[in-house]
């Protein structure tokens, strides 16, 4: 085997091995990307009044069933009605819910 041929079988393995590479990085970028799919049976959805602002990181909103969430300071003005979607977690316990979006109900 000459070096001319070794270089040039390398080179083709070099490339094949960078690309597979690429590709790697490429299918792992799409998995980290996509959001986390809930199941329709453990989404809830709630009417809400925000109750009050009471700091500047944290806004308090009352649902109808008579609890209270604290969710990220918005735009939300006290008094103002909102939609709560919920994840449940598929539990029971409202300890573990979370709060997936808040929006206003526009009239």
């Amino acid at each position: 085997m000459t070096l001319e041929f070794q270089i040039k079988k390398e080179n083709e393995k070099m490339k094949k091995t960078l690309a597979t590479i690429l590709v790697s990085i490429l299918m792992a970028q799409n998995v980290l990307a996509c959001e986390r799919v809930i199941p329709v049976s453990q989404i809830e959805v709630m009417q809400g009044i925000i109750a009050e602002s009471y700091s500047s990181e944290y806004t308090y909103v009352d649902t109808e069933d008579g609890n209270g969430w604290a969710i990220d300071n918005s735009d939300f003005e006290t008094g103002e009605h909102v939609i709560i979607v919920f994840d449940n977690m598929g539990t029971a316990d409202i300890f573990d819910d979370e709060i997936i979006q808040v929006r206003r109900i526009t009239k």
